[in-house]
């Protein structure tokens, strides 16, 4: 007779992304993050948002930033971490939120939401689908006739990575 719990019914404990990193699982990983401002206020798409956020992601040693849209009340990007850091996603996506925001005049609290969406993209088709979709948010939004027309958007470092099954 068994009088203890029964934990056969319980499911294990999802890890979430940021507890892992990309770069020492078996095989490579890109992580494609969309952050949003709080309460969606629309304040990124000036110059000076742009070159703030490619000098925090210039700046950092945990983690690079490949393709990027910067769209008024948020933005998308793709990541892979750095052999050199050391810091979770988590912790990294923190960092980067709390200097844009100190950069920019910003409390973080009063420029981001608290969350932010990732998905960890380890297949080719799903990463070309998603860069397709990242660089045509700015002519699906009408904000631009051709993706070319977008000022906020570019490619801080070419995530060349090579997918294995």
């Amino acid at each position: 007779m068994h009088n203890g719990p029964d934990y056969s019914s319980v499911p294990p404990k999802r890890r979430r992304l940021s507890e892992d990193r990309p770069s020492v699982l078996d095989r490579p990983s890109v992580v494609f993050v969309t952050i949003c401002t709080h309460d969606r206020i629309p304040v990124l798409t000036t110059h000076n948002m742009h070159m703030i956020h490619r000098d925090v992601w210039m700046s950092s040693h945990d983690w690079v930033v490949g393709r990027y849209v910067i769209m008024p009340e948020h933005v998308h990007f793709f990541a892979c971490s750095s052999r050199r850091g050391d810091r979770t996603l988590e912790s990294w996506l923190s960092w980067t939120k709390r200097e844009v925001a100190v950069r920019s005049g910003y409390s973080k609290g009063k420029l981001w939401q608290r969350r932010w969406w990732d998905t960890r993209i380890f297949l080719p088709e799903k990463y070309a689908e998603k860069l397709e979709y990242v660089h045509q948010n700015p002519v699906r939004r009408g904000l631009v006739k051709n993706t070319e027309d977008w000022l906020y958007a570019g490619e801080m470092t070419s995530l060349r990575i090579s997918f294995r099954g």
